[in-house]
């Protein structure tokens, strides 16, 4: 029966949201796998870092090629995401110095790393859209790049204000999430006396 359910909403979601949706959602289920991957003998962190670099780089190049194309975006898009899977499920247990010692750093960002992901494409472009109306830096709106002091200035500020939201956004979600999981263990966990 929730075997059917959930075939039931799939079937739901995928016909509301339409095909691309599909698509959309492999490249999401390469981070999952990045996280559910066993350890094994393709954890090869040099090769998957150049691996994962030269992909960029010839993505970076070739951008208008693989733009001009819809099967080429598509597959474009896949070779970054599984490339970088590749490079984090290799790094996870590389034994590097460099690494150890940016740890402490790596979790603390880690902490907030969904709140940044959920917040920071809103607050950027409402943090844009600002310096556009005001008149501040009127040329964001044609599609300006960060190429002069002025433009990196903005950037690396909107970087700073982003990161500090997200951080206060998590306190207040993210940091809390042990008070939902206590709740919904007290009402979801049986008890050893209960009987059906």
């Amino acid at each position: 029966m929730s075997a059917a359910l959930a075939l039931a909403g799939s079937i739901a979601i995928f016909l509301v949201l339409g095909p691309e949706f599909i698509g959309l959602m492999g490249l999401w289920l390469i981070g999952v796998g990045a996280g559910c991957v066993p350890r094994g003998s393709y954890e090869r962190p040099l090769l998957a870092f150049g691996v994962f670099i030269a992909g960029m780089i010839a993505v970076r190049t070739y951008q208008n090629v693989f733009d001009a194309d819809a099967t080429l975006r598509f597959l474009k898009n896949y070779w970054v995401a599984a490339s970088f899977c590749w490079l984090l499920v290799s790094m996870r247990h590389a034994a590097s110095k460099p690494l150890e010692r940016v740890s402490g750093f790596n979790r603390r960002m880690a902490d907030f790393s969904f709140s940044l992901y959920l917040i920071h494409f809103p607050t950027a472009l409402f943090l844009l859209s600002a310096a556009h109306a005001t008149g501040w830096f009127p040329k964001i709106a044609e599609g300006y790049g960060p190429t002069d002091g002025a433009g990196v200035s903005l950037y690396l500020g909107v970087m700073a204000v982003v990161y500090l939201l997200a951080w206060a956004f998590s306190r207040q979600t993210e940091a809390r999430t042990w008070l939902a999981r206590r709740w919904l263990r007290r009402r979801l966990q049986p008890t050893a006396g209960r009987r059906a």
